[in-house]
């Protein structure tokens, strides 16, 4: 079933590259997300048919570009719609879509950092929770992807998703070494339990 998905997929990656220009890097990303069917790969599929819905006329691009973002955004709250979370982020998402229909651009990449981190913040605090990584893993590809097919977006814009990178960065770091000290955590209380065992 999966290898059917990536070959549909495959299909729509060279058609949108071909029309749009748009980078093997960045397409490479959507086909992979779909064929691990993850939680974010409509969304994520989503998101690259509406970049390649650009118009010609520089208004409507960057205003196609925004809703791009929203759209990341929403695709951040529904990954974290599988995680033991607050209903926070799903609302946050939720105002950033709304703003996709904003006449300002900035406004609405805003509103989609501003949703993408909340999301990221409620799952970094479920650090008992695996799918945290999984999480935070599809949040950093959405980002990277939105960035590699998002040329149009303002010097300010642009420096808002990277920032936003950044911190998702810092939050998967924290995460994979509080995972490595509870694994630590764990060896030690099994060697103490076979010392005690053995004595």
């Amino acid at each position: 079933m999966l290898a059917g998905v990536h070959e549909e997929e495959e299909e729509k990656q060279k058609q949108i590259c071909g029309e749009e220009g748009i980078s093997l890097p960045a397409a490479d990303a959507a086909a992979a997300a779909a064929a691990a069917d993850t939680p974010a790969a409509a969304a994520l599929a989503a998101a690259a048919a509406a970049a390649a819905d650009n118009d010609d006329d520089d208004d409507a691009a960057t205003e196609s570009a925004a809703a791009t973002a929203a759209r990341s955004a929403a695709v951040a709250a529904a990954a974290a719609s599988e995680t033991p979370v607050s209903a926070a982020a799903a609302a946050a998402a939720e105002t950033a879509v709304s703003a996709a229909s904003a006449a300002s651009a900035a406004a609405t990449s805003a509103a989609a950092a501003a949703a993408t981190s909340a999301a990221a913040a409620a799952v970094a605090g479920e650090v008992g929770d695996r799918r945290a990584l999984l999480f935070l893993e599809e949040v950093l590809a959405l980002v990277e992807f939105t960035k590699e097919v998002l040329p149009l977006l303002h010097a300010e814009e642009q420096q808002l998703a990277a920032g936003l990178l950044l911190l998702l960065q810092q939050q998967k770091q924290q995460y994979q070494q509080h995972q490595q000290h509870q694994h630590q955590q764990h060896q030690q209380q099994q060697q103490q339990h076979q010392q005690q065992q053995q004595q």
